[in-house]
């Protein structure tokens, strides 16, 4: 990963600027931990972001869910979901599934500093 993006993303995820929320990128101006790099892509002019009311935010003209490939570019990241080496039930999990099982943004940010 890019050292310099994954700084500035880690200091989002740590800052009190972002509420999280599940499922979405952005959705009722709650973030995923992929959500906040992809506003942080948005802030960079990377990707455009289009908000909907009570609709999921789309980057990148298409994304709701999952990194979209300028982002992942962007950042260095070769997947829409980054997989990490926690395991949960013996299976290595992605970080989407971290973030939507209630792993906040603290500790989602101390396993990408550690992982990416």
């Amino acid at each position: 990963m890019n050292p310099i993006i994954k700084e500035q993303w880690l200091h989002a995820l740590r800052s009190d600027k972002f509420k999280q929320g599940r499922d979405y990128l952005h959705k009722d101006g709650k973030h995923c931990c992929l959500g906040v790099l992809c506003e942080l892509a948005v802030d960079a002019g990377v990707i455009d972001s289009f908000k909907a009311e009570g609709r999921p935010t789309i980057y990148g003209g298409y994304d709701e869910a999952t990194l979209p490939q300028e982002v992942q570019d962007w950042a260095g990241l070769t997947e829409d979901i980054p997989v990490v080496s926690v395991e949960i039930d013996d299976e290595e999990q992605h970080l989407a599934s971290l973030n939507d099982n209630g792993w906040t943004f603290k500790e989602i940010a101390d396993v990408i500093e550690k992982e990416l």
